[in-house]
This record gives C-alpha cells, sequence and structure tokens, in this order.
C-alpha cells in the first residue's frame, strides 16, 4: 500500500467553532495609466513607422536643405530646426527599435 500522511488535526478547543469566513476583497479596476499611454502610443507608432519614418527622414532632409540655404542669415535659426526635427527622427527610431512594451 501507500504511505499515509496524517496532518494534525485542528485543537479539539477549536472543533466546536466555526473558522472565520474572511470578507472578499473588491477588485481593483485599474484606471488608464502612464505606462498603459506609453504602450498605446508605442503600438500606434510602431504600426505606423513604416509610412512615419519616410514622412519624418524628408522631412529632415528638407531642413537640412533648408538649413545650408540659410546658414549665412542671422536670425533664421535653422541649424537649430534642423536639429530639433532630427532629434525626433532619432528619438522615435530608438522608442520604436528598442522600447519594446511588458506583455499583460
Amino acid at each position: 500500500m501507500a504511505n499515509v500522511i496524517r496532518f494534525p488535526a485542528p485543537a479539539r478547543a477549536e472543533a466546536g467553532r466555526a473558522a472565520p469566513v474572511a470578507a472578499p476583497t473588491p477588485k481593483r479596476v485599474k484606471g488608464p495609466t502612464l505606462a498603459g499611454a506609453i504602450e498605446v502610443v508605442w503600438i500606434v507608432t510602431a504600426l505606423f513607422w513604416p509610412l512615419l519614418k519616410w514622412v519624418v527622414a524628408l522631412d529632415c532632409l528638407y531642413q537640412l536643405v533648408r538649413a545650408l540655404y540659410y546658414s549665412g542669415t542671422p536670425g533664421v535659426h535653422a541649424w537649430w530646426t534642423f536639429a530639433l526635427h532630427f532629434a525626433v527622427l532619432t528619438a522615435l527610431t530608438y522608442f520604436v527599435g528598442v522600447y519594446k512594451p511588458k506583455p499583460a
């Protein structure tokens, strides 16, 4: 036969009493959080990335040509505009390529 392991019996004083029933805790419904919003933005950006990459890259090319054209003109700040557009392209490339949302 098999070995039967007997667990200790409850104390005789507690045998007559019913065990207290814990009240069920209500489940919290999680509201929108920053992580959820970033995940939604990542999904939308990743879905449109093939088209968005071309649009933003062409915009950067336009800003570069514009910066070269206005390079000697004071007060235009075309190089800063190009730098900002290039930074957005770099950030989007990093965001889509490296960041992966946590699975649910």
